[in-house]
């Protein structure tokens, strides 16, 4: 109970005071006199005054406040806020006498400083971590019915192909492929792994639209390897874990995560058989008759519920998802 209390006010913690700080240096701004900020509400566990303004850490940690200079009485909520400021009112820099205008970027200014905490954050992740990527160019199938007119060439790629190159330049990852085809031009050249000659598209529409057609025909490898299961769902339920390999569901050899959604998707209410194997673990699962596409998921209702055959952990491929 502690220990999640204490999360509870690490993580409120902070989100509580860049909002009243929000709404404090807006009112210093305008002029309006502050006469407390506080941490929490009740009486203060900690305090401390500098110039006009009391700074409370309070022992209720459910939220905080500003109090400002106002004409209207206490009222029921100025005991929750601890009281009278010992500070007496200046009637010149109530809130009442400030501009409409100005009153509502007092009012404003907590939102804004939470959605500018939110920026910071998402951009400072993205600048020191960067986004996720998928380092592999193997191909899984083509479309072909999807490919825009003069790439009818990629319909020779097979399943496991491994394109090198993009107009010469080196491939490392999906998104490096998929970027370099929309932001190519109408000739493209892809170098394949096994192959003497690369494989040459003249895209005869130029346009955005058909360079996006191209590279949403082209579907990536992903191991058929089963990620977040939700709790209580039948996966769940059934024994499966995340990071289990799903190697076949009715007699049918699993190739990859398509193989596991196509399968599902054409099971829905019905179980996905696995014959037992030596040194192999059998689970029954019914996929539920609503299914939603989903890639790497498994346990909600539109996720991989199958009989799958998985090796014992002595066994387990590692690697990620």
């Amino acid at each position: 109970m502690l220990l999640t209390l204490a999360a509870l006010a690490v993580v409120l913690g902070p989100l509580i005071f860049v909002h009243e700080m929000g709404h404090f240096l807006a009112a210093k701004a305008v002029g309006v006199q502050v006469l407390r900020f506080s941490i929490g509400f009740g009486r203060p566990l900690w305090r401390r005054r500098r110039g006009e303004t009391e700074y409370w850490l309070s022992w209720i940690p459910l939220g905080g406040y500003v109090k400002l200079a106002t004409l209207e009485e206490e009222g029921p909520a100025g005991a929750l806020e601890g009281g009278a400021a010992a500070v007496p009112i200046d009637p010149a820099r109530v809130i009442e006498r400030k501009s409409v205008p100005a009153r509502l970027v007092v009012m404003l200014a907590g939102v804004t400083m939470n959605l500018v905490l939110a920026f910071a954050i998402y951009a400072g992740v993205a600048a020191t971590v960067g986004s996720p990527q998928l380092a592999t160019t193997q191909l899984d199938s083509v479309t072909v019915s999807a490919l825009p007119p003069g790439a009818e060439g990629l319909a020779a790629l097979r399943h496991g192909d491994r394109i090198l190159r993009l107009n010469g330049d080196t491939v490392r990852s999906w998104n490096d492929l998929i970027e370099g085809i929309v932001g190519g031009g109408t000739d493209l050249t892809f170098a394949v792994a096994g192959r003497a000659d690369p494989l040459r598209v003249q895209l005869r529409d130029g346009s955005l639209r058909a360079r996006q057609q191209l590279a949403q025909a082209l579907v990536r490898l992903e191991p058929p390897r089963l990620g977040l299961l939700e709790p209580g769902r039948p996966a769940i339920r059934a024994g499966l874990r995340p990071g289990d390999l799903i190697l076949r569901a009715n007699g049918d050899t699993i190739r990859s995560w398509n193989d596991v959604l196509h399968t599902v998707w054409n099971s829905p209410g019905k179980p996905i058989r696995h014959p037992r194997a030596a040194d192999r673990d059998r689970y029954r699962v019914a996929p539920a008759a609503r299914v939603r596409r989903h890639r790497r998921r498994a346990g909600s209702a539109h996720d991989p519920r199958a009989r799958v055959a998985r090796p014992r952990p002595r066994h387990r491929l590692r690697g990620d998802d």
